[in-house]
C-alpha cells in the first residue's frame, strides 16, 4: 500500500497525538503506521462503531493487525477500555506471544499502565504481571523493584506516587528507571502527580501561608477526575478541612475553598453548591463556616480598622476590647454561625483593597456611610455587635436567625437590625441584653457571664492584657 506525502490526517488522528505526546510529526507516524500496517484505518473505524465485546474478540483473535488500532483507542478513550479491556481479552493477546510486533507490544504495555488506578481494577494483578513479564524480560529489570511500585496492588497510582515521594524522583524518572516511556499527557501520570500534592497537602500546616494554595488555582487542578464521581476539589476540600479543628487557619486556604466551591450559606440549590458541597461530609461543611465565621470577624475588624484610619475615626471606639472578645471566642469554636451587613462605602472599600475577597454572603446595610454591623451564633446565644457607638445586644431567646442568615436577604436597614429588633423582643418580654461598649469594662463582664450559663470557654482569651492586669472574672 503506497502513501504519498500529500497524505490528509484522518478524522482519527487526535486518538494519535493524545499518547504520542506530540513529540513527532504527526504525519510521519501515520505514515509509518499505515506502511507497517495496511488494516489499521479498516479497525479503527470498526472499534470506533462500538461493536460487540465477542466481535471484538473475534477480530483480535483471527487478525493480529486488529491489535494496533485497538490499542490506539483504548489508550486514549477511557470509556472504550472499560467497555472491552479486561482479563479475557488480555488472554488473548498474550496467546499471540512472538507474533506481536515490539510497538504492539509496547502499546498494549503502555495502555495497561496508562489507564491504572485505585477506583476500580480494570484487569487482575495476575493478568498485569503477565503483561509486564516480556517487558521485564527484555530489560532485565530486577522483579523486586517493579513490585516495589505498586503497579501490581489493587491502589497503584497511590503506593508509585509514595515510592517517588520516597525517592524525590518524579514519575517520568522512575518509570524511565524501568525503561517505560509514556506521553507527557499520560492519564496515569496525572493521577500520580495528583497523589503526589495530596499527600503533600496532607502534611502542610494551615495556619501559615503555602505555594500549593497557588499552584492548585493556577494549573486548575480541582476539576481533573480523581476516585468514582469526585473530582480533586473534593479531595482538596476534605484534606483541608479535615486537618484543621482550630478555624484560625492562613486566609489563602480560606480563599482557595472559596474559589473552588463558593460559600456554602449561599444556596443550597445553586449550581456551585451541588456540584461542591453536596459531596462534602457535612460535619465539614459546619467546620468551614465556622471558618468562615472566624474570617468575617476578622474582616469586620478590619473594616472598622482601616475604614476608621482612612476615612472616620468614630469607627474604632473601644476597639481592641471589642476585638479581643469576637476573636477569642472564635478562637476556641464558639461561634457556629455568622454574617456581615456592610454599607455600601465600606463594601466598595473592601473590593478595592482586596478584588478576590469573596463578599457575595454579606449583606448590604442600607442608607448608611460607615456603620458595619455583624450577627453571631454562639450556642443558644446570639451577638449583634456594630461599630461605632452600637451597643452590643445579646439575645437569648431569638426567632430571627434565619431571617437575618437567609441568602435572599440582600439588604436590611441599620436601625431594623439594631433597635428594631430590640423593640420587637422587649414588645415580647424577651429583653436582650443591651449594652454600651463603657472603658470601665462592665460590659464585657455581662456578656461573658451570660454567656459562660450554657457554653465553656478560656476566659482570658476574651479579654484585653490591660483587661486582665485590672480586673478578674
Amino acid at each position: 500500500m503506497k502513501i504519498n506525502s500529500s497524505f490528509v490526517l484522518p478524522n482519527w488522528k487526535e486518538d494519535l497525538l493524545v499518547w504520542e505526546g506530540l513529540e513527532e510529526n504527526a504525519i510521519s507516524i501515520l505514515l509509518n503506521i499505515y506502511n507497517g500496517s495496511p488494516s489499521f484505518a479498516k479497525y479503527h473505524k470498526v472499534f470506533r462503531n462500538n461493536p460487540p465485546k465477542l466481535d471484538v474478540e473475534r477480530y483480535i483473535k483471527q487478525d493480529i493487525e486488529a491489535l494496533l488500532p485497538f490499542a490506539f483507542i483504548a489508550n486514549s478513550d477511557r470509556e472504550f477500555y472499560e467497555r472491552y479491556f479486561d482479563d479475557n481479552l488480555l488472554d488473548l493477546i498474550i496467546e499471540k506471544g512472538d507474533d506481536l510486533t515490539e510497538r504492539t507490544y509496547s502499546l498494549i504495555l503502555t495502555t495497561v499502565i496508562n489507564n491504572l488506578n485505585d477506583d476500580r481494577q480494570q484487569i487482575s494483578s495476575n493478568s498485569k504481571r503477565v503483561v509486564f513479564n516480556r517487558h521485564i524480560n527484555k530489560s532485565k529489570l530486577n522483579t523486586n523493584e517493579i513490585n516495589r511500585t505498586g503497579i501490581f496492588t489493587e491502589n497503584p497510582v497511590y503506593q508509585f506516587s509514595k515510592l517517588c515521594s520516597e525517592k524525590q524522583i518524579t514519575p517520568e524518572a522512575l518509570l524511565i528507571d524501568f525503561n517505560i516511556n509514556l506521553p507527557v499527557n499520560s492519564k496515569f501520570l496525572k493521577r500520580t502527580k495528583t497523589e503526589i500534592l495530596l499527600n503533600k497537602l496532607r502534611q502542610i500546616n494551615y495556619k501559615e501561608y503555602h505555594p500549593l494554595s497557588r499552584t492548585i488555582i493556577e494549573q486548575n487542578l480541582f476539576n481533573l477526575e480523581y476516585k468514582s464521581l469526585d473530582l480533586v476539589g473534593h479531595e482538596i476540600i476534605s484534606i483541608i478541612l479535615e486537618s484543621n479543628i482550630s478555624v484560625d487557619i492562613h486566609k489563602s486556604w480560606t480563599q482557595l475553598i472559596l474559589s473552588i466551591a463558593s460559600d456554602p450559606r449561599t444556596s443550597n440549590q445553586s449550581r456551585q453548591y451541588l456540584k461542591w458541597w453536596n459531596r462534602i461530609d457535612e460535619e465539614l461543611i459546619d467546620r468551614f463556616i465556622r471558618i468562615l465565621s472566624h474570617s468575617e470577624i476578622l474582616l469586620f475588624l478590619d473594616a472598622i480598622s482601616e475604614f476608621a484610619d482612612t476615612q472616620n475615626s468614630e469607627m474604632s471606639r473601644m476597639f481592641e476590647s471589642r476585638k479581643q472578645l469576637l476573636v477569642g471566642l472564635s478562637i476556641q469554636n464558639k461561634i457556629e454561625k455568622s454574617r456581615l451587613y456592610l454599607p455600601s462605602r465600606v463594601l466598595n472599600f473592601l473590593k478595592e483593597e482586596n478584588p478576590k475577597l469573596e463578599l457575595s454572603y454579606v449583606c448590604n446595610l442600607q442608607n448608611e456611610n460607615y456603620k458595619c454591623i455583624i450577627y453571631l451564633k454562639i450556642g443558644d446565644n446570639h451577638i449583634i455587635e456594630g461599630s461605632h457607638n452600637c451597643k452590643i445586644r445579646l439575645y437569648s431567646n431569638f426567632h430571627s436567625q434565619k431571617m437575618l442568615l437567609n441568602p435572599k436577604l440582600r439588604a436590611i436597614s441599620y436601625s431594623k437590625i439594631t433597635t428594631g429588633l430590640e423593640d420587637h423582643y422587649w414588645s415580647n418580654n424577651e429583653r436582650p441584653l443591651s449594652l454600651v461598649h463603657h472603658s470601665n469594662g462592665n460590659w464585657k463582664k455581662r456578656v461573658i457571664d451570660v454567656l459562660r450559663k450554657n457554653i465553656d470557654f478560656e476566659v482570658e482569651q476574651l479579654l484585653t492584657n490591660q483587661e486582665i492586669n485590672h480586673y478578674r472574672l
